[in-house]
């Protein structure tokens, strides 16, 4: 009686139905707390894109973690069993895209929140505990999927053998992947002046990057090679298309220059030889 009491609370602790229902909801209602559209936005006047997009993202992720848990009430116990080990890299992604958040209410504080908390200590701490009460949830969600696989009494109870070729599709998935961003790294930039590796290049040239498709962030350096830790001072510009760097002074002759170019997740180092005088 005790082992059967026992087991109804674990299973109802960690009913992934109930869990991941719980976790997709709080999902969608952080990331309206971040989509600027709406009047309870809780950045106020900080309005970056960037922001927003997390906000969406969050949203959209919440729909289908919620989603995928009402489902598992339709379908039969094979499809529940693949809904529950897709749920895993999900949640991943999922307790990832909680860093970044962290890291930024670690970092300012209660700043963006001085519109309306007028204490200081209230202020320091409600961002930052938003996403950890979402940390939090995530992961009793993963353990949640976990139980689902595994428990004997689970109608979701995953062999080893499909846990493993699972695991390996997801691996050459994420294979994949990896070897497609790391090709897109060298393929972003469609044009370079001065070339790369160039020699001979005017004191007075006009730095210039132009990348493949339209990009609306980005930033570029420039600095002499035997000059590791000093930029060289210069006015910068970009469009959705490239970027431009035009030095202050003439630039040094028969200098090795280093131009580092970002944009998003990109990046691009490329090098030239100013001309001899």
């Amino acid at each position: 009686m005790l082992r059967l009491f026992q087991s109804n609370v674990m299973s109802s602790f960690l009913d992934p139905v109930r869990i991941l229902s719980i976790t997709g909801s709080l999902s969608v209602v952080l990331g309206l707390l971040y989509i600027p559209f709406f009047p309870w936005y809780i950045l106020g006047n900080v309005k970056e894109e960037e922001i927003a997009l997390w906000g969406i993202w969050s949203v959209v992720a919440g729909i289908l973690t919620w989603g995928a848990a009402q489902s598992l009430r339709l379908v039969n116990q094979a499809t529940g069993r693949s809904i529950l080990l897709i749920a895993i890299p999900g949640l991943f992604l999922l307790l990832l895209a909680q860093v970044l958040p962290l890291l930024e209410w670690n970092r300012y504080g209660g700043s963006f929140l001085t519109h309306w908390v007028p204490w200081s200590y209230l202020r320091n701490w409600l961002g930052f505990s938003l996403h950890i009460v979402m940390t939090l949830f995530v992961l009793w969600s993963l353990t949640a999927v976990c139980y689902g696989l595994a428990a004997k009494q689970s109608p979701y109870r995953a062999s080893s053998k499909q846990v493993t070729t699972f695991a390996v599709v997801m691996a050459g998935l994420a294979l994949s992947f990896v070897l497609w961003d790391k090709a897109a790294d060298g393929m972003w930039i469609q044009k370079r002046y001065p070339e790369k590796e160039a020699i001979g290049v005017p004191a007075d040239a006009v730095i210039q990057v132009t990348w493949r498709g339209g990009r609306d962030n980005g930033g570029i350096r420039v600095r002499y090679a035997d000059e590791p830790n000093t930029w060289i001072p210069g006015v910068s510009g970009m469009t959705a298309f490239g970027m431009f760097f035009d030095p202050e002074e003439p630039l040094l002759p028969g200098k090795k220059v280093v131009v580092t170019v970002d944009s998003g997740r990109r990046s691009d180092t490329f090098s030239f030889m100013v001309e001899e005088k």
